[in-house]
């Protein structure tokens, strides 16, 4: 059985390193590593050995500098990237490809545009062979959720941004999915639209409890919906520092402030130096 351990790996303001808890993993990811063949016939190593493990339940944020190997992580995940080496298991069985049970939502929306709005959230349940009229009454549910119950009938091309992230994330809880997977969905989003979908998917986890991994660039966001932090470092990928989150820390204005600080300070040991590499060359 493969555990989850949270803690983190150097003293932060919501760290505590003696307190250790280990409950059963939904996601274990064991020593990944992943290499590119280059254009020179040279071997790229975006990531190595990526040990970590997410609980059921649990929604864990990978944040870290461009390039660090985050999406290429996700992907692992997702099972649409194999690893070179090591692997991922989903309560306790291998990933070897795509599945309903474990859904991706990218920065694009990926929406049919020839669709309406309850028919794309219809698409997968249709592809899982559940009844018209089921699926239809499921999707107006869904719908309702995120808040686009007025726009069953509109199409795509119809919705705002916002509204098209909405009528993916009622599409990506329509599969019920064990795990989803979340690519940086609202890096698109102006900064109000960014809140309310921050607030929207805030709320749809606590109706589903379903188990998030987010990918983001912003430290904020994580703090925001996060219940722990993965920072991760780059040349080559891989988790340098863990965060745990509470609402109860969320609640304590100087408690976030000292545990972006914590986080930054991190991400600025990574970010300076390879900053100066790049410089050198």
């Amino acid at each position: 059985m493969t555990s989850v351990v949270a803690s983190a790996d150097r003293p932060a303001a919501n760290a505590a390193p003696e307190r250790t808890k280990i409950v059963q993993a939904k996601i274990a990811i064991e020593g990944v590593t992943k290499e590119f063949a280059t254009e020179a016939g040279d071997t790229f190593l975006a990531l190595t050995e990526v040990n970590c493990a997410v609980a059921d339940r649990e929604f864990v944020s990978l944040v870290g500098p461009s390039g660090c190997g985050k999406t290429t992580l996700l992907e692992i995940v997702a099972g649409l990237q194999a690893p070179t080496r090591g692997r991922v298991l989903m309560d306790g069985e291998e990933i070897e490809g795509p599945g309903p049970d474990h859904v991706v939502i990218f920065q694009q929306y990926a929406l049919f545009p020839w669709r309406t709005v309850a028919a794309n959230v219809e698409f997968p349940m249709e592809v899982a062979g559940v009844g018209r009229g089921e699926r239809r009454e499921r999707a107006l549910e869904y719908l309702k959720m995120v808040g686009l119950d007025g726009f069953a009938d509109h199409h795509i091309w119809q919705l705002s941004g916002g509204m098209q992230q909405r009528t993916a994330l009622a599409r990506g809880i329509a599969c019920a999915p064990k795990v989803m997977l979340m690519d940086e969905p609202f890096s698109g989003a102006d900064a109000i639209t960014r809140e309310l979908l921050q607030d929207l998917l805030a709320k749809l986890r606590r109706a589903t409890r379903q188990t998030i991994i987010f990918v983001t660039h912003s430290v904020d966001e994580a703090i925001r919906l996060s219940d722990r932090i993965l920072v991760m470092g780059t040349r080559p990928g891989r988790i340098v520092s863990t965060f745990d989150v509470t609402d109860d820390l969320r609640a304590h204005g100087d408690r976030v402030s000292e545990l972006r600080d914590a986080i930054w300070s991190v991400l600025r040991d990574e970010i300076v130096p390879m900053a100066e590499d790049e410089g050198r060359t």
